[in-house]
């Protein structure tokens, strides 16, 4: 089992879809977004315990639990990662 908590700036909205729908959705709702740039850069991180990432302008988030992501961002976004002892 893993855990996710986001911690976001209240004027900025996630949605949560499973990875097997998630281009999909991406395609139906562009329209949508505010913002109309496409994801530059994706990082990929191993994840084996609790770590913080900060993903500079939008937020935080915090994974707990053993499992692989893919994070997509603007090329010139700074993301900074973090070993959390709990």
């Amino acid at each position: 089992n893993t855990s996710v908590s986001f911690y976001i700036n209240n004027n900025n909205e996630i949605h949560r879809t499973k990875y097997d729908n998630a281009d999909n959705y991406y395609e139906k709702n562009y329209k949508d977004f505010k913002l109309k740039v496409k994801p530059l850069g994706k990082h990929t991180y191993n994840i084996d315990g609790t770590k913080l990432f900060v993903i500079k302008g939008l937020g935080m988030f915090k994974i707990n639990g053993k499992c692989n992501i893919d994070v997509y961002s603007l090329a010139d976004v700074m993301i900074y990662e973090s070993e959390m002892d709990i």
